[in-house]
């Protein structure tokens, strides 16, 4: 194989890499991509929410176990009663707003990556759950959900006679 041959097979294999590895981190995030609409007051014009990102990252695990699930989502900056917290049989649903709060009006920015206003994410659940169990925590920027499995979900050991 010629040194040219060569070095194009190389470039092609290495753009397929980097193509794959995009295509796997899109495939793994795309459902924590959330929009932020900041409220008309918010947008003004001296404001640094008008520099700031429209689109954030809202991490999320869901663990379930043979009689809970619990989820826990990542939303820094917020208080426990900014949230509006959903549940439906076959998903949790968690909005709120994430305002911007600062006293000091002095300086410019050059970089602003974090993102206010108002958000919503929907997370499918793996099955039924029971809302009347339904516990929520918000602590160090994660805010924690426990629900209880719908009994029709639970696992149940069936004895033979």
């Amino acid at each position: 194989m010629s040194n040219l041959n060569q070095i194009t097979h190389n470039l092609r294999d290495s753009v397929d890499h980097l193509a794959e590895g995009w295509q796997q981190m899109w495939n793994k995030g795309k459902n924590a991509i959330t929009r932020f609409t900041p409220k008309p007051a918010d947008d003004s014009a001296q404001s640094p929410i008008r520099l700031s990102n429209r689109w954030g990252v809202l991490s999320a695990e869901l663990k379930e176990t043979a009689s809970k699930i619990t989820i826990m989502l990542e939303v820094p900056g917020m208080e426990s009663d900014d949230f509006d917290i959903q549940i439906d049989k076959s998903s949790l649903r968690v909005s709120g707003h994430k305002a911007y709060a600062s006293d000091k009006n002095e300086g410019k920015y050059f970089i602003t990556e974090r993102a206010y206003g108002q958000f919503e994410r929907v997370i499918p659940l793996p099955c039924e759950v029971d809302d009347d169990g339904a516990e929520a925590s918000y602590k160090k920027g994660v805010l924690e959900l426990t629900l209880q499995k719908h009994r029709s979900a639970k696992p149940r050991k069936i004895t033979v006679s």
